[in-house]
Formats: structure tokens, C-alpha cells, sequence
């Protein structure tokens, strides 16, 4: 597009705004990386407890426990493997 404008294609204006816009470009993906980085980082704080959740369903039905009762409560204890 520069080269075509015959006064800005004969200078150092158009190294100037090659040179601008890689810059503008280059801040512009440090920060889309960083945004990036933040979702992912806060994502991963709201999918933990469901995670853990999911590990000790798991665990229950996977693993030998021991299962103790009293008058108001059940107690899961994990069992020998």
C-alpha cells in the first residue's frame, strides 16, 4: 500500500510504519498470550473442585474402603490395596 504513494515509498516513512506496525503486532501478541494465560489459569480454579470431586467418586467406586457407621453419620475409610 505504501509503495504505491510515490513521496512516502522514496523515504523512511515507510520503514517508519513497517517498523511500527510489527512492534504494534508483537505488543499485541504478548498480550493476547498473557490474557490467554489468565483464562486458563482461572478456568482451571473454577474446574478443581470438580476435578477432586470426580477423583474421590472415583476412589469410592475403584478402590477397596471401609465403610463405618454410627447413629448419624457414614464414614468412608480408605481400605488396604
Amino acid at each position: 500500500m505504501v509503495s504505491k504513494i510515490p513521496l512516502i515509498s522514496k523515504g523512511g516513512v515507510d520503514q517508519f510504519l513497517i517498523e511500527s506496525s510489527e512492534k504494534i503486532n508483537n505488543f499485541n501478541n504478548k498480550r493476547n498470550d498473557k490474557s490467554v494465560q489468565r483464562l486458563v489459569t482461572n478456568a482451571m480454579k473454577g474446574v478443581n473442585p470438580f476435578v477432586e470431586t470426580l477423583n474421590k467418586i472415583s476412589k469410592i467406586y475403584n478402590e477397596p474402603i471401609e465403610v463405618l457407621i454410627d447413629n448419624k453419620n457414614l464414614y468412608l475409610i480408605e481400605g488396604k490395596k
